[in-house]
């Protein structure tokens, strides 16, 4: 597995796609989601809403609308039932070996912050 680790905002990012973690209505709220929905020059949030729900775990894709990737893949991590308050969250497995090159890599990032 080949992993590049950036520093900065990811939606700043130049990329063939942006991913976000979302609730399965697709709602933009905070973190990546906030930062891509501000940075966006469009209707990044009303473009995802209009394509959800979706499953937990399934995808969805809108144009960047004006940031530097081609388009924004929003991936339904955590469920929503209509309150919009998360429910639980979904995790993420990784095999052994894969841990173990990120945990790899993320020592790195920390020696090379100090």
């Amino acid at each position: 597995m080949e992993l590049d680790v950036t520093r900065g905002g990811i939606a700043q990012q130049r990329a063939d796609a942006l991913v976000n973690a979302a609730g399965t209505g697709l709602r933009t709220g905070s973190g990546v989601a906030g930062a891509l929905r501000r940075n966006a020059v469009g209707l990044v949030n009303e473009a995802a809403v209009s394509k959800g729900p979706v499953e937990l775990g399934g995808v969805t894709v809108t144009d960047a609308y004006g940031q530097d990737a081609g388009r924004v893949i929003h991936a339904a991590a955590v469920p929503h039932y209509g309150d919009g308050l998360a429910t639980e969250v979904r995790v993420i497995a990784f095999s052994t070996e894969e841990f173990r090159a990120l945990e790899s890599v993320a020592k790195r990032v920390r020696s090379a912050e100090r």
